[in-house]
């Protein structure tokens, strides 16, 4: 909600005059808070505006000639639809690049919230993906204390997110079996 609501970001919307005074924000913003992967901002269309990527070791500005739609993507239309201050969360999944599944694998959740400019119009949204790894190993170390078998994350569709094998992790985005229900129709 404070980067919805900061200076430099309605001067942007105003004018387009500070565009790197924004840039610079979004990078401070990833650098301070390494467990986001991305920085984004939308406009009305879903087209990316200004886009930052944060890796383990270093954080680029993606120029604007290599910026992508995300219009059609649900964390999108979900922060185009709410309302001003409300954040909007994603599906848990893997991170995708022009319409292509990242490898390799980047779960990530996104925060969205709606962009309005000083007259109140709806300009757009702002995008952050949040690093699903660590949550991921958080969940190993946790099942790996003295309990015994195997333990995962299931969506709600009964697809493994995380699963013993990779090989049936992100069942969902892979349209691949097997499911939670197909390893254990009994329960």
């Amino acid at each position: 909600r404070y980067l919805a609501e900061q200076q430099a970001l309605h001067t942007f919307l105003t004018t387009g005059d500070n565009r790197d005074e924004l840039l610079e924000e979004y990078l401070h913003f990833t650098k301070v808070n390494a467990q986001y992967c991305q920085v984004r901002l939308l406009d009305r269309l879903g087209k990316e505006v200004i886009r930052i990527n944060a890796t383990a070791d270093s954080f680029e500005v993606v120029p604007i000639s290599e910026l992508q739609s995300k219009g059609d993507r649900d964390y999108f239309i979900n922060a185009w639809s709410a309302k001003r201050g409300a954040v909007v969360f994603s599906s848990f999944d893997l991170n995708q690049e022009h319409g292509v599944v990242e490898v390799p694998w980047k779960p990530v959740v996104r925060a969205s919230t709606p962009i309005f400019d000083a007259n109140g119009e709806r300009f757009g949204a702002l995008v952050l993906n949040f690093l699903g790894q660590p949550l991921l190993d958080e969940l190993r170390t946790i099942s790996g204390q003295g309990i015994s078998g195997t333990s995962g994350l299931v969506d709600g569709k009964g697809y493994y997110l995380e699963a013993a094998t990779p090989e049936q992790s992100w069942g969902a985005q892979r349209g691949a079996e097997p499911t939670f229900i197909t390893d254990h129709p009994e329960v």
